[in-house]
């Protein structure tokens, strides 16, 4: 489009790039990223990026129905390739890594003695899709049930670019700092330190397994 008659017409392009979880192309984005429009010209580092977003799409082919390039993050670089084709949703190819989708609830730990198995709840959720500059993770709602209490940690994030999860946890005796990732079979493999307190067992940390009991 073009305002001066004199001028010819230029092709607009508004992008959008969803990032969904998962195998499922019906499930809900992880991340939507939306870029400020721009003028197409397919010319050797075309790109997609805004001042809102931390990932930058480079454009390698643009072909009747089909597009590629390369993600980059500010904040983590080089994500990797990405093909797109237009009309029906391509499957997965085989033996390709994925980042699962987390939101569900999950029991454990599943690999901890007797006296403590199964003793902790843990609920995930994303309720926030919008990215904030310099940030590449997905902010997460998370929360855990024990024996008699239930909290909301402080922040909670997923980094699309690694799959591990960060868990911030606050109180009158300290900080901890819970870390993992998420194994192929969807259940959560967690570092959960010690709390900070005066005889606080000192022992080899090993990370607690929490099995999906519900959710996607």
């Amino acid at each position: 489009s073009t305002e001066n008659p004199h001028i010819q017409n230029q092709v607009m392009v508004a992008p959008t790039i969803l990032l969904r979880l998962g195998t499922n192309w019906q499930a809900p984005a992880g991340l939507s990223l939306v870029f400020p429009q721009r003028v197409f010209w397919m010319n050797p580092g075309f790109s997609f990026q805004g001042e809102g977003s931390d990932y930058e799409a480079v454009i390698g082919r643009w072909r009747r129905g089909y597009v590629s390039g390369v993600l980059y993050s500010r904040s983590y670089g080089r994500v990797g390739t990405f093909e797109l084709v237009k009309g029906t949703s391509p499957a997965p190819p085989a033996g390709m890594n994925l980042v699962l989708d987390p939101t569900g609830f999950y029991r454990g730990p599943k690999n901890a003695p007797k006296q403590v198995r199964d003793r902790w709840a843990l609920g995930i959720e994303i309720p926030n899709l919008t990215p904030a500059p310099e940030q590449s993770g997905v902010p997460l709602l998370g929360r855990f049930n024990g024996p008699g209490q239930m909290t909301i940690f402080e922040s909670s994030s997923l980094d699309l670019n690694t799959g591990t999860f960060g868990f911030l946890f606050k109180n009158d005796k300290g900080s901890r700092v819970i870390a993992g990732d998420m194994l192929s079979d969807g259940s959560l493999r967690l570092l959960w330190p010690v709390g900070p307190a005066l005889g606080a067992p000192m022992d080899i940390y090993s990370l607690d397994v929490f099995e999906r009991k519900g959710g996607r």
